[in-house]
C-alpha cells in the first residue's frame, strides 16, 4: 500500500518505482505465503507469520478482544467494551502525568461496534470467527463460501481462504452491520 508521507509513496510519485498491478501483487503475496509455510512458518494473521509457538502475544490481544492497558503518549487501552486513549502529544502527556491532570478520552463500544470489530479483526486471523446463527450475515457467508472466499472449519469457525485474503477488506465490509 502506498501511504501518504512514506518513502515508498515518494518513490512512486518521483517515478523511481512503478505501481504493481493487482494480479502481480496477489501472485507475489501467494508466493510469499507458500514459501514461508514451506519453511515451517504459520500464517496466523493476514500480514503475520511466525514459527509455531512464536506468534505475537501483543497483537493477539487486539484480534481476540482481550483487555489490555496502553502506557505512553497516544497509547490505547481496552477493558470490557470500553476503549480509552492517552493524548498524542508527548508534552501534554508528560505534563498530565506529572501534575495529576492526565485526561484520557474514551468510548464505550455498542453491541454493533463489538460485532463489527469481531468481524474485522477475527477474519484477519487463521482462527477466524464464530457467528451466532441469528446474525443477518449468514446468507452472505454462505455466498462467500460458495465463491471460494471463505470456508468453514470443522469447529464451525469461518476463515478466509487464500483467495479471500486478496480481497479481505471487501469481505469484511460486506459482513459488517451498518
Amino acid at each position: 500500500m502506498y501511504e501518504e508521507g512514506t518513502a515508498l509513496t515518494r518513490q512512486l510519485e518521483q517515478g523511481v518505482l512503478n505501481a504493481v498491478d493487482d494480479d502481480t501483487e496477489n501472485a507475489m503475496y501467494d508466493a510469499l505465503c507458500q514459501r514461508l509455510q514451506q519453511a515451517g512458518f504459520v500464517h496466523y494473521e493476514v500480514s503475520n507469520f511466525a514459527l509455531p509457538g512464536y506468534e505475537a502475544k501483543h497483537n493477539s490481544s487486539y484480534w481476540n478482544g482481550t483487555s489490555y492497558t496502553g502506557v505512553g503518549a497516544g497509547a490505547h487501552s481496552y477493558v470490557q467494551g470500553v476503549r480509552s486513549w492517552n493524548p498524542d502529544d508527548l508534552d501534554s502527556y508528560i505534563r498530565g502525568i506529572n501534575d495529576g491532570t492526565l485526561v484520557r478520552e474514551s468510548e464505550t463500544l455498542t453491541d454493533k461496534d463489538l460485532y463489527n470489530e469481531r468481524i474485522m479483526l477475527g477474519l484477519r486471523t487463521n482462527r477466524g470467527i464464530v457467528l451466532p446463527s441469528s446474525v443477518h450475515s449468514r446468507s452472505d457467508i454462505e455466498r462467500l463460501t460458495q465463491e471460494g472466499l471463505l470456508r468453514e472449519t470443522a469447529e464451525g469457525r469461518i476463515v478466509a481462504t487464500q483467495q479471500g485474503l486478496h480481497i479481505l477488506n471487501r469481505i469484511i465490509e460486506e459482513l459488517m452491520i451498518d
